[in-house]
């Protein structure tokens, strides 16, 4: 999974369509939303094989489960985690909320990632992250 080169640009697009957006299981949630910014800056969807299977927070964690964890599926695509201090731009964090696991994406910054819940799109300080995966 290689970043276009015009990655940057495909991932802002991504996240200005987001604001505003209204959360919705399976269709704009934490999961969509990241997936979906990778896509546009790689052209390859890495929750392809999750996508449509969940309308719900319980079919969510379904679906999760059977790949062990949110964490485990992103995982899994993206492979090895990198130090969540060493993340920029468009890669991927995996951050707690209680007693969930969530996932967002590192903004243009590099000090911040965007994460969808339950509220909307929000903008988190990059040391509330617990793991991270490079989007070459």
């Amino acid at each position: 999974m290689m970043r276009r080169q015009d990655w940057r640009g495909r991932l802002v697009a991504v996240c200005d369509a987001a604001q505003g957006r209204a959360f919705e299981w399976g269709l704009f949630d934490c999961t969509t939303f990241v997936a979906d910014c990778v896509e546009a800056m790689t052209d390859v969807d890495p929750m392809e094989k999750h996508r449509g299977h969940y309308q719900t927070r319980i079919g969510a964690a379904r679906q999760y489960a059977r790949a062990g964890g949110l964490g485990e599926a992103w995982g899994d695509r993206l492979g090895f985690p990198i130090n969540v201090a060493a993340a920029g731009c468009g890669d991927v964090v995996a951050y707690r909320q209680g007693d969930e696991t969530l996932v967002g994406i590192v903004d243009t910054t590099g000090r911040f990632f965007l994460a969808v819940t339950e509220t909307g799109l929000h903008r988190m300080p990059l040391s509330n992250a617990a793991s991270a995966w490079r989007i070459q």
